[in-house]
């Protein structure tokens, strides 16, 4: 576990304005779309998703990239701003730190194919692995 300030994912569930400072009449960042994903960063990011909302603003950090590199060595970018925490945000499905696995069904593969010609699987389907 990293040391520092708790942090938390979030979705935002509607359209959100990204402020530099908490106020409402500092420079606007950027309005950030339905679904994004930002980090939560403080004391109040621990407090959405449970019955003690956060009152007040919220600091975030937002992904300035549009792609990302799957397997890539470059952490992405970030910058920082504030929204208010009354926003619609809802905690993301995965947090950071999770471990996730996947399963990818591959139809044409070259390993695959020899498999298939093996004698165990020849002439029948392989097994789901």
């Amino acid at each position: 576990q990293e040391e520092g300030p708790p942090q938390r994912l979030l979705r935002l569930t509607a359209p959100v304005k990204l402020y530099k400072e908490a106020d409402a009449s500092a420079e606007l960042l950027e309005e950030l779309p339905s679904g994004e994903l930002l980090v939560a960063v403080g004391e109040d990011a621990l407090k959405v998703g449970t019955d003690e909302v956060p009152s007040g603003w919220l600091s975030v950090r937002s992904p300035t990239e549009e792609t990302v590199e799957i397997m890539g060595e470059k952490p992405l970018e970030y910058q920082d701003g504030w929204i208010l925490a009354a926003t619609s945000v809802e905690l993301a499905d995965h947090q950071l730190g999770d471990r996730l696995a996947g399963r990818v069904d591959v139809p044409d593969h070259p390993v695959i194919n020899l498999l298939k010609s093996l004698p165990p699987f020849k002439g029948s389907p392989l097994p789901d692995w």
